[in-house]
């Protein structure tokens, strides 16, 4: 896979301040994703409520936010390769991706081996953390996306080396996403149930032979 600039003027004024985040160090939860990461603590009016309850439960845990909107699997990429995950050295790092991808055409087989891409990158960078990916999110927008998400699921439950985050059975209801992709605070507070309870229950990460 390879790593897909942003360059739009919001994309590169996010890149700068992202690395500054990085550079200021105490992270202890790295959350790496696109849009339905970067909502839960965006600054915008309209996402006040995700933004309080990142800030009540996960902020205080020493979690930082690193979604960025519109963000495939190869712009999060460049992301990683240029400054957003230096020097950090987070105790997990917490993926949730590729729904970006779909519209471009990818299907499952090419995202599952793109979210397994990114993620031998991220152990490259981050070798002492624990990676936890969170499982696509249904969309109902489109169904033909479904069928492509739940194929990427299946595929990814066989990357090595990691652990999932499935809240998928919860929220299967097209009205916990009011625009048929971006979930309603009711998602987030059961996300944030399953990060926790994965937080509060991890054993010490033993690093892979191989």
């Amino acid at each position: 896979m390879n790593p897909v600039k942003r360059t739009d003027e919001p994309s590169q004024l996010a890149h700068q301040k992202l690395v500054e985040r990085a550079k200021a160090g105490g992270i202890t939860h790295y959350f790496l994703g696109d849009s339905i990461t970067r909502r839960w603590a965006a600054a915008e009016p309209e996402y006040a409520d995700l933004r309080a309850h990142w800030d009540t439960f996960l902020a205080p845990l020493g979690a930082a936010n690193f979604g960025w909107g519109g963000d495939t699997l190869e712009n999060i990429l460049w992301r990683i390769q240029n400054g957003e995950l230096d020097h950090v050295h987070p105790e997990t790092v917490f993926l949730m991706a590729g729904t970006n991808n779909l519209p471009g055409g990818d299907n499952a087989s090419q995202i599952a081996r793109k979210t397994h891409f990114l993620i031998r990158e991220i152990r490259r960078r981050a070798p002492e953390a624990q990676i936890f990916l969170t499982q696509i999110f249904p969309r109902f927008d489109d169904p033909k996306f479904q069928k492509i998400i739940n194929h990427v699921n299946l595929q990814t439950v066989l990357i090595p080396n990691i652990t999932l985050i499935n809240p998928l059975t919860q929220i299967a209801n097209p009205d916990l996403f009011p625009d048929g992709l971006h979930p309603s605070l009711t998602v987030y507070e059961i996300w944030a149930h399953h990060i926790i309870s994965a937080i509060e229950t991890r054993s010490p990460f033993r690093r892979p032979l191989s």
